[in-house]
């Protein structure tokens, strides 16, 4: 069996895969090799300390190869034979120009691509769908601004106490705080955009001026009890109107309200 000296006389190497390390007296050991993850592959590399006292770290297959693998066409990528990289004998190792890494990694992709169940495009199962975690950030993107959008709507509208509103006026009130334009709200009423936002902004000038009326707070307070009932239907109504602005008619995340 070849054997070789190699990396300054540091490591005797034999072409089944075998390696010691020369010591200073001659003697020789088998070196520990420890396996470093690079590109998604396994590396076996073995250590040795110089003069100098520098570390230097050696790829065992590459010592392999450069001793007894010819490479006439002087190819840059080594490969092993059964994508094994515990198997770093000669027998197992092979030069490439690149070539056969492409068709190694068309092989792959192709042993993990499937059709995505949601979708039906093809897919990678060690990722997932692209197409699908796009469409889900896109989803979860839109319905961030939809709340953010209700949530900025709900507080200037806060103040406004819809019990001293007429039918009418109430019903504005809680499709805009469900998230509804104006156009949408002057659809349903049958109102100009222009008559629905003075109706709005009037209901928050008299609930400015209501709130900054210390009589006006305390009129508002004895009635409380009688109304507590109307209020809860009125909250579960804009409570219903606010989960078909968010995800659309059925009221699930699944779907989204267009307009």
């Amino acid at each position: 069996m070849r054997s070789a000296i190699v990396a300054d006389g540091n490591f005797e190497i034999f072409e089944d895969g075998t390696i010691f390390r020369i010591q200073k007296d001659g003697s020789k050991k088998v070196p520990h090799i420890y396996y470093n993850k690079a590109m998604k592959k396994e590396i076996p590399i073995v250590r040795y300390r110089t003069e100098e006292g520098k570390y230097v770290d050696l790829s065992v297959y590459r010592l392999m190869a450069e001793a007894f693998l010819p490479n006439p066409d002087q190819k840059r990528f080594l490969l092993f034979k059964n994508d094994n990289p515990r198997d770093f004998g000669v027998d197992n190792l092979i030069w490439d120009d690149g070539t056969l890494v492409w068709e190694r990694k068309k092989a792959e992709k192709e042993r993990n691509t499937i059709k995505c169940p949601n979708c039906g495009e093809d897919m990678d199962r060690r990722v997932g769908c692209i197409i699908c975690k796009k469409k889900q950030q896109e989803e979860q993107r839109i319905l961030a601004n939809k709340q953010k959008r209700l949530n900025r709507i709900i507080n200037e509208l806060a103040t406004i106490n819809i019990d001293t509103l007429n039918n009418e006026h109430k019903k504005i009130i809680l499709m805009r705080r469900a998230g509804k334009t104006y156009e949408q709200i002057g659809k349903e009423i049958n109102k100009s955009v222009t008559q629905v936002s003075r109706i709005i902004e009037r209901a928050k000038r008299n609930a400015q001026k209501m709130n900054s009326n210390p009589k006006s707070i305390i009129s508002q307070i004895d009635p409380i009890a009688d109304q507590e009932n109307s209020s809860k239907e009125k909250s579960k109504e804009t409570d219903k109107l606010r989960r078909m602005f968010l995800f659309g008619e059925g009221g699930s995340s699944r779907y989204f309200y267009k307009g």
